[in-house]
């Protein structure tokens, strides 16, 4: 999320989707991925909302990705201050010792 996304839009679509798929959205599972400025990040992080608005504010089941940390998605690692190259030679190393086994 970044500090022009608006948290209710956000939900409403995904409730929509969700509604829409009969399928139910799993806020223990959620992580999200503070995108900007250091500056917001930390506010994202610190305050657990997305803008100075109480309505930005983010339940506390879902998981905010810190810097340094690594969110999985698609397969793909991301994250704020990471070394993906590092993530990736720990996947191919695991891949050459299953296909060596």
């Amino acid at each position: 999320m970044n500090k022009t996304d608006k948290k209710q839009i956000l939900e409403n679509i995904i409730n929509t989707f969700c509604k829409a798929l009969t399928a139910k959205f799993n806020k223990e599972k959620t992580e999200i991925l503070p995108i900007g400025s250091e500056k917001y990040r930390k506010l994202v992080i610190e305050k657990r909302q997305t803008s100075e608005s109480e309505e930005d504010k983010i339940s506390e089941e879902i998981q905010i990705v810190k810097d340094k940390e690594t969110l999985r998605t698609l397969g793909s690692y991301m994250g704020n201050k990471t070394n993906q190259v590092t993530q990736w030679n720990q996947i191919l190393k695991k891949q050459k010792e299953v296909l060596n086994a």
